[in-house]
């Protein structure tokens, strides 16, 4: 069965994008290489196999990663992932990151 990954927002309008990044909590069942999934935004889905993964925690997060993922600083991107993922807490100094970067199929 092939997952859905739902998007909050097509940042840097990677949807149009043949590969693009998503950032994600690490989770090694649900994002493996080679598995097809359907990206969601809104009214939008697009299907595509993962091609690469990077697991990191927030001091590996780059500014290359923030850039091209959400179109923001390194901060930004800190700032991002803290509303997205951060809980009541905020905290996401010891949480797991992946890195993923998706190729769309025709």
């Amino acid at each position: 069965m092939i997952r859905t990954i739902n998007l909050s927002q097509n940042w840097n309008n990677k949807l149009a994008c043949n590969q693009f990044s998503i950032i994600l909590p690490k989770d090694v069942e649900k994002n493996v290489i080679n598995d097809l999934v359907d990206i969601r935004c809104k009214d939008v889905t697009i299907h595509a196999q993962i091609v690469y993964i990077k697991h990191f925690r927030k001091n590996g997060l780059t500014a290359g990663m923030t850039r091209i993922n959400f179109n923001q600083p390194r901060r930004g991107g800190e700032t991002i992932l803290k509303r997205m993922y951060g809980g009541d807490s905020q905290n996401i100094d010891n949480k797991q990151f992946s890195y993923i970067i998706v190729k769309r199929l025709k």
